[in-house]
């Protein structure tokens, strides 16, 4: 590569960074750079030139074509990305294909972000923040019930309460300790050693070292990845226990009042801020102020970011929760009625946004796409005349979004705001995956609980679930994608009784339920 190459493809790497060339662009005219110093050179024979001559002509065509073989190796080489060139939207476009040539076949194959893990390392720092504060997904899980059903849970996602009990190993590194769960037992119960706690309470977790080191009797929750069940050896005796590591610990303190017992932030300021600075930039400020509404000893969960900026009306005050990954439309700053609920999501490749706004007043649900300078790019505007609750479930990846509203699924094709296909009834949903050939539906009822639908709009399968008592609703569910096979989490409440069951589904990509739970329940 010569100077005049580097520096050509230095302003195309300056214009795909502002966002005038895309990713595809940007490699088709690498290309050509690359290749316009490439030529090929003919040669024909001379049957009159004298036998010296010849001899040089082949040496020197000899010499041409190694020249030749030489450039051509090295810019196959150049062309293909580095690790270092590699980003999060070539991540996630690594096995994309043409996206009318998917739908056709009912099939497509970005990696949507409801699957994206943190764990990834081809994700920067700013990048796996972002993953895991809008990554509401972790199942929660009991001891217990892991040592029933281990198959639902092997390599999920995971979240449970509990105390800890002994230390096992504390390092600048790491830590590993044994606790117990208090999802069976309540918060309240505590263990001065692990012969103490209850058979089938037993959880091991490792992790990396945290700035606090956990002490014995400390009440935590945990996040992270359920690992196995086995027989380990503690103290000279032999317990079955759970084995999980950790993302992340989320300790307990008491209120200004020392009458109640919060969590603790889930995420810290400086993880709040990295992300609104990714998102909104530099230029804004980040607080947490207590409202004159709020109830004594009422803490405050989310932080208020507002842009310096106050020119773009879509961009000005919002609200980031520090307990679970959501970002709201402040609405006294942004002048919203009370009756409106308005949501800012990061998209799958990290460069635009999805905007969506519930109106109660006016049964209206309104999505916006904007790229990175916060230019609205489309608006789509849809009825809402459902009487349950304003939420539209949805997962994305870089170029089809999939959203029920109003008991219909609509696949949004995001360079354009148009539906790829026609709708599909659906009934009402409370939770959307999209996966490689499908999208997951979960329903709020026993009468198609599980559905998937292909991208072309045919339903594949229907799944009724049923639960022991007389079911109310399915309010809370969650679905993941592990070793190819769905596992699903179902929360329920009934009618008659005042406690909430979950139950435990695994199956097959293709609708076929390898196993389920019965009916299982917290104890508080």
């Amino acid at each position: 590569m010569n100077k005049k190459q580097m520096k050509e493809i230095e302003k195309l790497q300056k214009l795909k960074e502002s966002g005038a060339l895309t990713d595809d662009e940007f490699k088709v005219e690498k290309e050509k750079i690359l290749n316009s110093n490439v030529t090929t050179n003919k040669n024909s024979d001379n049957s009159t030139i004298k036998k010296t001559c010849i001899i040089l002509g082949i040496i020197v065509l000899v010499v041409i074509i190694g020249v030749v073989i030489f450039f051509v190796i090295k810019n196959k080489n150049n062309t293909e990305p580095t690790s270092s060139e590699t980003n999060s939207s070539e991540i996630a476009n690594q096995a994309s294909v043409d996206s009318s040539s998917n739908i056709q076949a009912g099939h497509i194959s970005n990696i949507s972000f409801g699957n994206y893990n943190s764990d990834d390392e081809n994700f920067d720092e700013t990048q796996k923040n972002i993953i895991e504060y809008f990554n509401n997904n972790y199942m929660g899980f009991s001891a217990k019930d892991a040592q029933k059903y281990p198959q639902m849970f092997e390599g999920a996602k995971v979240c449970t309460y509990v105390r800890v009990v002994k230390v096992l190993n504390s390092t600048d590194e790491e830590f590993e300790v044994v606790a117990a769960d208090l999802s069976q037992d309540g918060w309240r119960a505590y263990y001065d050693s692990v012969d103490q706690i209850p058979t089938g309470n037993i959880i091991c977790i490792k992790g990396k070292q945290l700035n606090e080191r956990l002490m014995g009797g400390e009440k935590i929750n945990v996040y992270g990845t359920y690992i196995n069940t086995e027989n380990k050896e503690i103290d000279g005796k032999s317990y079955m226990v759970s084995n999980m590591t950790a993302d992340f610990i989320q300790g307990f303190h008491y209120d200004s009042t020392d009458r109640y017992e919060l969590p603790d932030s889930k995420f810290s300021f400086d993880v709040i801020k990295n992300i609104a600075e990714y998102i909104f930039g530099k230029d804004i400020k980040v607080s947490k102020d207590t409202p004159e509404y709020a109830d004594e000893g009422q803490e405050i969960n989310y932080y208020n970011v507002i842009l310096d900026d106050q020119s773009n009306l879509n961009f000005k005050s919002f609200d980031m929760y520090d307990d679970q990954g959501m970002i709201v439309y402040d609405n006294e700053d942004n002048k919203l009625d009370i009756n409106t609920t308005k949501k800012l999501f990061i998209s799958a490749d990290f460069q635009h946004f999805i905007v969506t706004t519930y109106d109660k007043n006016t049964n209206h649900v309104y999505i916006d796409y904007f790229d990175r300078d916060r230019k609205k790019l489309w608006s789509r505007e849809f009825d809402y005349k459902s009487t349950k609750a304003y939420v539209s479930p949805m997962d994305y990846n870089n170029d089809t979004l999939a959203c029920v509203i109003d008991n219909d699924l609509h696949i949004i094709d995001l360079n354009t705001g148009e539906d790829k296909v026609n709708s599909v009834i659906v009934g009402e949903k409370i939770k959307v995956l999209m996966i490689d050939d499908g999208i997951i539906l979960i329903g709020d009822n026993s009468k198609d609980t599980i559905m998937k639908v292909d991208y072309s709009g045919n339903i594949i399968f229907k799944k009724d679930i049923t639960f022991d008592g007389q079911l109310k609703n399915i309010d809370y569910s969650q679905v993941q994608l592990i070793n190819d096979k769905l596992s699903i989490y179902l929360s329920a409440n009934f009618e008659s009784d005042p406690y909430t069951a979950y139950k435990l589904v695994l199956m097959s990509k293709d609708g076929n339920i390898e196993s389920i739970s019965n009916d299982l329940s917290y104890s508080f």
